[in-house]
């Protein structure tokens, strides 16, 4: 192997060429950021005669030259680079103003770039911190007050357009840039009291939440419960953090947030489905009747608490209370007869009904082919035996229009198809059963089914 050996000059030289050419490229990289600075500042001048979408494209090249020019900003003295920042807080500044204007003018206007605000704030402080200058920090700080500003007005705007991340980098950003003011003995009237600022760090973490970025919203909503931030929304999302990791911890947070706020709906619907997932009927019932207290027209609350008694009315039929199963039996019948007035053509609340009614005559029907089992042909029996099957035909017979008309509202419905040919079978009527059998298989075998009760 040849070594090749460097004397004490010729590394000497080696060393101070290696610096030449590092001195020489940070100088081409200062050169290339200045003419792209003069590039950018001249869109900038053209902005201010131009008229029409002109004056939006202009600034919009603006930033894209100044961007490039950020690159070797720091290769500037410091008086090129202090213009270089206040150049592009300036024009992102204009450039989410205008965006805004143009978006409250026509609600279709398309912003380009919505953390053009959160851009202009970063430029700011970018001049404030590196600034030996009085007047460049007082530009900076002027510059930073307006971008906070311009933060808040483009979250709205994303939430508007349900664009939940970029909502959130505003205001999440938003919450930061004040702080930074703050800590540099700084005021901005962007939140007048502590309950706005915090109520900002909320929107932040519920926006994040809606655009699944959960990591983000953790820290937020962790912090304002430490705090007690008096909003209700702040225990309805803490609860949703905990629900799957920790079950006793959010059912916790969830008891102190009903505790403190017994109005609030999202947590008590919270608590309703905390009660329905873990199956707890029994307390259900006084969570739901609450909710509908608190909502009189919202049917899914009615549907709800009728489909809770409903559960009862098996539950207590199987352990063969029959008196109370009875009671719950007319409770479920009153909340889907309930929600019916409110919605007629609510289909799940029609179906119910029926399937109550049905599976009435269905334990009645297992009842009734023990007793035949039992093989006792004596007088009484057989007509304690007859009046059954009388009784579970007249079962039949009111779940009946409850599945026609449930047909009718979902024809595809394999549950309501399968109760339809039942029902038919027990009434003799094996044509109709027939019927309902061949549209079993038709929907088998992916066929689209229409309405067989449209006409009738």
């Amino acid at each position: 192997m040849v070594q090749i050996k460097l004397n004490n000059v010729m590394m000497k030289k080696f060393l101070l060429s290696l610096c030449a050419f590092v001195l020489v490229a940070s100088s081409v990289f200062a050169q290339d950021a200045e003419a792209i600075f003069k590039e950018a500042n001249k869109s900038w001048k053209s902005y201010a005669t131009a008229g029409g979408d002109e004056k939006m494209d202009l600034l919009s090249q603006a930033a894209q030259k100044l961007d490039m020019a950020m690159k070797g900003a720091d290769a500037l003295d410091e008086k090129k680079a202090n213009k270089l920042y206040k150049l592009r807080g300036d024009v992102y500044s204009e450039l989410a103003s205008q965006s805004i204007i143009k978006y409250q003018i026509d609600p279709e206007f398309k912003i380009t770039d919505m953390l053009a605000s959160m851009k202009s704030f970063e430029s700011y402080k970018t001049l404030f911190e590196k600034a030996s200058k009085k007047y460049a920090k007082r530009d900076a700080i002027e510059g930073m007050k307006n971008a906070v500003q311009g933060m808040r007005n483009m979250g709205s705007v994303a939430f508007q357009q349900q664009d939940y991340a970029n909502s959130y980098h505003n205001f999440f950003n938003l919450a930061n840039g004040f702080d930074f003011l703050k800590e540099n003995g700084q005021t901005s009237d962007v939140f007048p009291t502590d309950k706005e600022y915090n109520d900002n760090l909320l929107y932040a973490a519920l926006t994040a939440n809606a655009a699944d970025m959960k990591a983000e919203a953790r820290p937020i909503i962790e912090k304002l419960y430490n705090d007690k931030f008096d909003d209700a929304g702040v225990y309805e999302n803490m609860y949703k953090i905990y629900a799957e990791e920790d079950p006793d911890k959010a059912l916790k947070v969830l008891a102190e947030g009903r505790e403190k706020y017994p109005e609030n709906e999202a947590l008590l619907i919270a608590e309703i489905n905390y009660y329905m997932s873990n199956n707890k009927l029994d307390e259900l019932v006084g969570k739901l009747e609450k909710a509908i207290e608190l909502d009189p027209t919202n049917t899914s609350f009615f549907l709800a608490l009728g489909s809770t008694y409903d559960n009862l009315t098996q539950r207590e039929l199987k352990a063969g209370n029959k008196e109370k199963s009875d009671e719950y039996f007319g409770k479920a019948k009153e909340y889907y007869t309930r929600t019916l007035e409110i919605d007629a053509e609510n289909s799940s609340a029609v179906y119910s009904t029926g399937a109550l009614y049905y599976n009435r005559a269905a334990s009645m029907l297992t009842e009734l082919i023990a007793l035949e089992e039992e093989g006792d042909y004596s007088k009484a029996a057989m007509a304690k035996q007859t009046a059954m099957r009388a009784d579970i035909l007249k079962e039949f017979e009111n779940a009946l229009p409850f599945f026609q008309k449930a047909e009718k509202l979902n024809p595809s419905d394999m549950n309501t198809l399968l109760a339809l040919k039942e029902i038919y079978a027990r009434k003799d009527d094996f044509e109709m059963s027939k019927v309902f059998k061949t549209r079993i298989e038709q929907l088998n075998a992916g066929e689209k089914l229409e309405s067989y009760f449209t006409d009738k």
